[in-house]
């Protein structure tokens, strides 16, 4: 189990060029992708709520980029970056957005709840915090059934503060269940500041209480995100736990 959250991290330079390639063409695909979400949703074509990765294309591309086959992703609402990522359609992603029946989910989840079982991404959540106990439950079920594999939650700077956090963390650090959990921090929760809303604004902290390594890592270097996540994401598949009681 781990935490990641943004600051200064040394990268791993040993990088080919066609993984460069790799991570740049997934950086552009999600910022020109919400470009176009952005522009039809002021043109009100796109219904309810639309959360948008801009800006966050490095942490996107270097977490969700570095998963394996045999991984689990799951998000919050600002979830279109990370469906990219694992390898959707970006038509059916736009679809989905839309309400069409060829959408992600048959239009039936749209912007906030995104689904691919198919690659192993199971949501795109509405509530905060509401993906950190199923993710936490996915792990359990990987370690429980003997299989390959670990769970990847990425949540923002407010779903720190909630119960579901804390209960969560708490159980996989108890059962040394293979996760990582991600804080994409944006200094803000909806209209308030970090410094205002958690005692403890050096979020990545958080996971320290638990026991977990936990490191800061600046977000808008995607070489940094990806040599962390794949270093921590091979910790959790190795440190699993063998029995859980």
């Amino acid at each position: 189990m781990s935490t990641i959250a943004p600051s200064r991290t040394t990268p791993d330079l040993h990088v080919s060029d066609e993984e460069l390639r790799r991570l740049y063409r997934m950086m552009v695909q999600i910022r020109r992708f919400e470009e176009r979400t952005e522009e039809q949703y002021t043109r009100d074509r796109i219904g309810g709520y639309c959360h948008l990765n801009i800006g966050e294309e490095a942490t996107v591309a270097g977490t969700v980029g570095s998963l394996t086959p045999d991984d689990y992703l799951f998000g919050g609402y600002r979830d279109h970056g990370l469906s990219l990522g694992v390898g959707g359609s970006p038509r059916a992603i736009m679809a989905e957005l839309f309400g069409k029946e060829t959408g992600q989910a048959h239009g039936r989840g749209g912007s906030m709840h995104l689904l691919d079982v198919e690659r192993h991404f199971l949501g795109g959540w509405g509530i905060v915090g509401a993906q950190i106990p199923l993710a936490v439950g996915a792990a359990f079920a990987l370690d429980y059934e003997g299989r390959p594999g670990a769970v990847m939650c990425l949540f923002g700077d407010a779903a720190v503060n909630i119960g579901a956090f804390h209960e969560g963390l708490n159980l996989a650090a108890i059962w040394n269940l293979p996760c990582v959990f991600v804080i994409t921090n944006n200094l803000y929760g909806m209209g308030t500041s970090v410094e205002m809303a958690s005692a403890e604004p050096d979020l990545w902290k958080r996971g320290q209480t638990y026991r977990m390594p936990s490191e800061r890592v600046d977000g808008q270097d995607v070489l940094a995100v990806r040599e962390a996540t794949q270093r921590l994401l091979r910790l959790a598949r190795e440190e699993r736990s063998e029995e859980h009681t």
